[in-house]
């Protein structure tokens, strides 16, 4: 098998691994009572919102979702990098995983408590994807010519 197609399996594999943990640990939120310390925990939230619990109306949401993560899919078809191909594939991992929730129950299960936020794995890997895009892209844009 070709090296950069283990290298893609690998990727897919380790996104996949995350996107079934979020999905295991949103099925847990929901069964279990909170636990934790204060600014530290697990607690069951239904996050109406998009980033950062932001307003916006769900039939808004339906709509760019899915449009936002064909879009990013078709940006990543056509890179070489495997960085980016991995920021890519993990912002759209988080994103679906989140979907899902709104199509499901109307809203997306939160379920890590950090501080006075309730964040969820899936936020975790879209933030994740969105630094090493952003770190990857000003390191090309601050190399000498």
């Amino acid at each position: 098998m070709h090296s950069k197609t283990c290298k893609h399996i690998f990727l897919f594999s380790l996104a996949g691994l995350f996107f079934i943990i979020d999905r295991l640990l949103k099925w847990y939120a929901i069964t279990v009572e909170p636990f934790g310390f204060t600014y530290l925990g697990f607690e069951y939230f239904e996050n109406t919102g998009i980033a950062f619990s932001i307003p916006v109306p769900q039939s808004i949401t339906l709509i760019l979702t899915p449009i936002i993560v064909i879009a990013l899919l078709h940006y990543m078809h056509d890179t070489t990098d495997r960085i980016r191909w991995f920021a890519w594939i993990l912002i759209c991992t988080g994103a679906f995983s989140n979907f899902i929730d709104r199509i499901l129950f109307g809203y997306v299960i939160d379920y890590i408590r950090i501080g006075t936020a309730i964040i969820n794995i899936a936020d975790i890997i879209i933030v994740i994807g969105i630094l090493l895009f952003l770190r990857k892209h000003t390191s090309e844009v601050n190399m000498p010519s």
